[in-house]
């Protein structure tokens, strides 16, 4: 696992970037990475490329993301978009998942339409 977040300072965002193996494990610490950075940066909006991950969350797993976040404080107020590089099943059933707990969460497969979507209000 390896991961990096950085703040973009042109796009007014975090971007993370996430390879390897992605479980409930590495999950929960990518995700406290985030959050620190959006504290160090006042910033709540997110662009997570995990175009070069292999996927391992159970159903269950997705179905939890969104109280986990909650409780770790990234919450409704963030927005948020996903790449990724193929099709995932998962992915469309986390960003429904999230949309239907009220969190803006978008999934792309391409990086400058996330951007765009980021910076609308």
């Amino acid at each position: 696992m390896s991961f990096t977040v950085r703040y973009d300072p042109e796009n007014e965002c975090l971007i993370g970037c996430f390879v390897g193996t992605f479980d409930k494990g590495t999950r929960d610490d990518y995700a406290r990475a985030i959050l620190q950075a959006g504290q160090e940066h006042n910033c709540k909006c997110f662009l997570n490329d995990m175009s070069n991950i292999k996927l391992d969350l159970t159903t269950m797993d997705i179905f939890d993301l969104p109280r986990f976040l909650d409780s770790i404080g990234i919450d409704r107020s963030w927005r948020r978009a996903i790449v990724f590089s193929r099709e995932y099943d998962q992915f469309r059933f986390l960003e429904t998942r999230m949309i239907n707990e009220g969190h803006q969460v978008r999934i792309f497969q391409d990086h400058d339409a996330a951007i765009e979507w980021l910076k609308e209000e």
